[in-house]
């Protein structure tokens, strides 16, 4: 495994430094479920088509709110 050698050295390292006395060393084990469904995974292609739709609708919406403006001013 990737981590044991990494654990290796940190118990190491706490022992270099007299973070604990040898007398119990534990891991917490906690298993951490990996989440990669469409919604949440962005391909190169997939994010500059989130970014582009994005400012459309910011486009869009400046547009109306310009629109509303003008309109609210010829009422007044």
């Amino acid at each position: 495994m990737a981590f044991r050698q990494v654990f290796r050295e940190l118990v190491l390292l706490c022992r270099q430094v007299d973070l604990f006395g040898r007398e119990l060393l534990a891991v917490d084990g906690t298993r951490i479920k990996a989440v990669n469904n469409k919604d949440k995974n962005f391909t190169r292609g997939a994010l500059s088509k989130f970014i582009r739709e994005a400012e459309e609708k910011r486009v869009g919406y400046m547009k109306r709110l310009g629109e509303g403006d003008a309109g609210a001013q010829r009422v007044a």
